[in-house]
Parts: structure tokens; sequence; C-alpha cells
């Protein structure tokens, strides 16, 4: 309940009419300030905001996802498909370049 109670934080009342605030930076790991609310497979679930528009994207095209997080701005952004499959999100080309050297892997040995 604490994760829909944080949910409830974002809200605002503006003309008698329920708002959500647009977060303006990541929330801290391990919160659900900036999150919202999306309908995913007949349940509704807290999408951290930044990557909302992805998730949307992919479960109104017929993928369906079963888990995601925005990374806090500490790891790169995941979604998790129903398929077991996962998809990591950089924010450019540098930093996934710098995750494969770290991570040992590359291109061609991820």
């Amino acid at each position: 309940m604490e994760r829909f109670a944080a949910l409830r934080k974002t809200f605002t009342r503006e003309e008698g009419r329920g708002v959500m605030l647009k977060p303006d930076k990541c929330c801290d790991l391990g919160t659900y300030d900036h999150q919202v609310c999306m309908p995913i497979m007949g349940r509704v679930c807290g999408i951290d905001y930044c990557i909302s528009h992805i998730v949307a994207a992919l479960n109104a095209g017929g993928v369906e996802t079963v888990a995601s997080c925005c990374g806090h701005g500490k790891m790169p952004s995941i979604i998790s498909l129903d398929d077991g499959r996962q998809l990591a999100i950089f924010d450019n080309l540098a930093e996934w370049e710098s995750y494969c050297i770290n991570k040992g892997g590359t291109n061609d040995n991820p």
C-alpha cells in the first residue's frame, strides 16, 4: 500500500479535476514517488515516469511487459517482457559502450 500512497502524493486538485503532476527528476532508488498509473494486462501498475511512454507503446503494440525500472540514474533502464527477454535502455551510444566495456561484453559477445 505504501507504493500507491506515494503515487497519490503526485496527484493534485485543479479546478475540481484530478491532475497528475509531471515529475521533474528521477526518484531515489527504492521509492515510488515518480511513478504513473498504467493499465497493463488487466491490472493497474505503477511505472517510472521517464520510461512510461516506452512501456505504454510496447503494450499497445502487443508486446506485453511484466516489470520495469528506469534505473534511477544509477544503472540503465530495464523493461522485462512477458516472454522472458529484457530490454535495456541507454541515454546515448557512449553510455551503452561504457556499459559493455565495464561488463566485459561487446556487440559480438554480449
